[in-house]
């Protein structure tokens, strides 16, 4: 029997990281800060993700990044023109509510890893 993969997509702000998970649709908010990353990175060290997606934002992913890359957890950055074009392309509004998770669909979905 094979697991599933898991797909996760993280839309930072400079106060929080809104996490969306694939397949399971959870749902989860940490503060953007080295004891939120920290979380996330137990979490994911749990349930390990196949791949992480998150979009860049004028430097405010950089110490999510680099935490996640530390930990060994797989890490992509996303342009964020291409995953608003991918949201549009699916029909959804890119919107604070949606970002996290028109960020995993996108990893999922595009080969962010070369």
């Amino acid at each position: 029997m094979t697991s599933e993969k898991t797909w996760v997509g993280i839309d930072v702000c400079k106060a929080s990281l809104d996490v969306y998970i694939l397949p399971q649709g959870s749902t989860l908010q940490v503060s953007n800060s080295k004891a939120g990353v920290q979380a996330l990175i137990e979490q994911f060290k749990q349930t390990p993700p196949h791949l992480v997606g998150v979009e860049s934002t004028g430097g405010l992913e950089r110490a999510l990044v680099c935490g996640l890359q530390s930990a060994a957890i797989p890490v992509a950055i996303a342009n964020p023109r291409k995953v608003k074009g991918f949201a549009i392309a699916l029909g959804k509004a890119k919107t604070d509510k949606l970002d996290a998770e028109v960020i995993a669909r996108y990893a999922q979905s595009v080969n962010l890893v070369s």
